[in-house]
């Protein structure tokens, strides 16, 4: 009985503790520009903000249920004008969860590490 005890216990440890399926997204921001992250689409009243010249990390909203498309979009705050949007599965953003955004003469890029799509 003791062995069925300990075994179960173990399979449930296993499945609580597990890994997450939310994706930990990390932004690195080289320019002066604040800018919004959102996922799937923005929204000109919610602004989760990406300071200029620092590091922000945001995890993805993806349940346990797979495959599950995630959107990233980033914005420029003051305007709101969308800079980069891309669709890719929960999995592969938890794969390729960096962001760079740098400045490069008047254009704001943003590069990511997702393996390009053919």
């Amino acid at each position: 009985m003791r062995s069925i005890m300990a075994a179960l216990l173990l399979v449930f440890g296993i499945s609580v503790c597990g890994e997450s399926p939310r994706p930990d997204l990390t932004f690195f921001n080289n320019t002066d520009s604040l800018m919004c992250f959102y996922e799937y689409q923005s929204d000109p009243d919610v602004c989760l903000e990406v300071r200029p010249h620092g590091k922000t990390m945001f995890r993805g909203e993806c349940s346990g249920r797979q495959p599950q498309p995630m959107t990233v979009v980033l914005t420029v705050a003051d305007g709101r004008q969308e800079l980069y949007k891309r669709t890719a599965l929960c999995e592969e953003w938890k794969k390729s969860d960096t962001f760079i955004i740098e400045q490069r003469g008047d254009e704001l890029v943003i590069t990511d590490s997702l393996p390009e799509t053919p």
